[in-house]
């Protein structure tokens, strides 16, 4: 069967979309600002290149709900240092650990969901980072932005790249974690100075990929995915929450 498709690109049909608008695509995963020692700022090529849509991952801690770097896993991809020498790859695996294990949101986590406790799981908690990139983002300074550009985050809820992929002990626990975020980033924004809330979530990177998510069974997932997104809809009914990162199409 053979399908024929023509395009009139001097018609447009106002009954059809938003007035007929194609939704913007111009978005990235990744951050302008510099992530870490030797890394650039990169604020006036985002605003050159029109980057409205910007999804927060591998912000290594920047965003992480909770991180365990090891120098020693065997499965790193090291994403960091590929530049790195080959002598100096163990110096350089450590200061990535230690950069981004120290800028994670629940440095304590991990303890509190082992003991079912979600005091200790939010105990220390550490949004400065965090705050300090959102703030910079979304304020996108008028020097460098000659066009106004407004910028929307896309808050990936989980891990960086390498920052294990340990599975949540306590769905309820790591939903109320999530809650403080939602509160803090989408209903109390202002408080922390930025501009405008958080209005996308996504539920975890790549569960398909084990070095993410250590299980090869989807109903995990489901399960926290389901917790996740009842707590942000309750915290903020207007949030717009989608499904995880899939490395390959044929996971989904």
């Amino acid at each position: 069967m053979t399908k024929i498709f023509s395009f009139n690109k001097n018609c447009r049909d106002l009954s059809a979309g938003r007035n007929s608008l194609i939704k913007e695509v111009n978005g990235v995963n990744g951050l302008p600002k510099s992530l870490a020692p030797g890394f650039p700022d990169l604020d006036d090529q985002f605003n050159q290149m029109g980057i409205k849509h910007l999804r927060l991952h591998d912000g290594f801690g920047i965003g992480d709900m909770d991180n365990y770097f090891q120098v020693d896993r065997k499965n790193n991809q090291n994403q960091m240092i590929v530049n790195v020498p080959e002598e100096n790859h163990s110096a350089a695996k450590k200061l990535v650990a230690d950069i981004a294990n120290v800028r994670s949101i629940f440095p304590n986590a991990a303890i509190g969901m082992r003991n079912h406790d979600v005091n200790l799981a939010l105990r220390d908690a550490n949004y400065e980072m965090t705050d300090a990139y959102l703030r910079d983002i979304l304020n996108n300074q008028a020097d460098l932005n000659p066009d106004n550009i407004q910028r929307q985050i896309m808050f990936r809820i989980g891990r960086s790249l390498d920052g294990g992929y340990e599975i949540p002990e306590d769905f309820d626990i790591y939903a109320k974690l999530v809650k403080a975020l939602v509160n803090r980033y989408a209903v109390n924004y202002a408080n922390i100075g930025m501009p405008k809330k958080i209005i996308y979530w996504e539920v975890w990177n790549e569960p398909d990929l084990l070095f993410f998510w250590n299980s090869d069974d989807p109903q995990k997932y489901y399960a926290l995915y389901e917790k996740v997104v009842r707590v942000i809809k309750a915290v903020d009914p207007d949030a717009k929450v989608g499904g995880a990162g899939i490395s390959f199409s044929n996971n989904a």
